[in-house]
């Protein structure tokens, strides 16, 4: 495993420290969940800003967009 040295402002350090003694984990598995959870909201936040931009540039053609209508269309009668 890898290690990281980090420099924390001294409120953050007191609230870090308030935690793990409050939950009974050490500071390392705190700040370790609290990584993983920033990087993973990331990469999801990523994700749907691509899928967004595509979605806008896709239907920027009138061509998907009649396409869309046309599958839209078929459904109507099932409601």
């Amino acid at each position: 495993m890898a290690t990281l040295t980090l420099r924390l402002p001294n409120d953050l350090d007191r609230k870090l420290t308030a935690l793990a003694v409050q939950t009974h984990q050490n500071r390392s598995e705190l700040a370790r969940a609290a990584l993983e959870k920033f990087l993973r909201e990331l990469e999801r936040k990523q994700l749907m800003d691509t899928l967004v931009a595509e979605a806008k540039a896709a239907y920027a053609d009138e061509a998907v967009c009649q396409h869309a209508r046309e599958i839209a269309e078929e459904f109507l009668p099932l409601e």
